[in-house]
C-alpha cells in the first residue's frame, strides 16, 4: 500500500471545519452500527413556527435517516437556517406559501432547531 493517500488525507483534515468533520464522523458510525443491525425507530414530528415568519417545521425519522422541512405560511419570502445536533446547518429561501424539499440525514444526526427571517 502506498503512504500517499494517508498523507493526501492527513493534510485535508485541517480543510475541514469541525462541524463537517463531527457530521461525517457521524455517519461513518451510523453506517457501522446499521451494519450491526442497529435500527431506529420511526418517527414524526410537526412544530408550527410563530411570530413574524409563521410557517411549519416537520422533523423526525425514517429507514434510519432523519428528514426535516419547513412551510412558509408568511406573507412575505422567508429565509430558514436549519441547524442539526452536531451544528450543521442547512439553508432554505421560501416563498410565501411554499414548502421546501425533505433534507435528509443519517440516523444520528438529529433536527435541533430552525432559525427564521422574513
Amino acid at each position: 500500500m502506498k503512504p500517499l493517500p494517508v498523507i493526501v488525507i492527513a493534510a485535508m483534515l485541517p480543510l475541514a471545519s469541525c462541524v463537517e468533520l463531527a457530521t461525517s464522523l457521524a455517519m461513518v458510525a451510523d453506517d457501522m452500527s446499521f451494519a450491526d443491525g442497529s435500527y431506529y425507530d420511526d418517527q414524526s414530528n410537526s412544530q408550527p413556527l410563530t411570530g413574524s415568519c409563521p410557517g411549519n417545521w416537520e422533523y423526525g425519522r425514517v429507514n434510519n435517516q432523519t428528514y426535516q422541512r419547513v412551510t412558509n405560511n408568511a406573507d412575505t419570502r422567508a429565509d430558514y437556517v436549519l441547524t442539526y445536533n452536531t451544528g450543521y446547518t442547512v439553508e432554505v429561501s421560501l416563498a410565501p406559501g411554499e414548502t421546501s424539499a425533505f433534507f435528509y440525514m443519517s440516523g444520528s444526526i438529529i433536527p435541533e432547531e430552525v432559525d427564521v427571517r422574513c
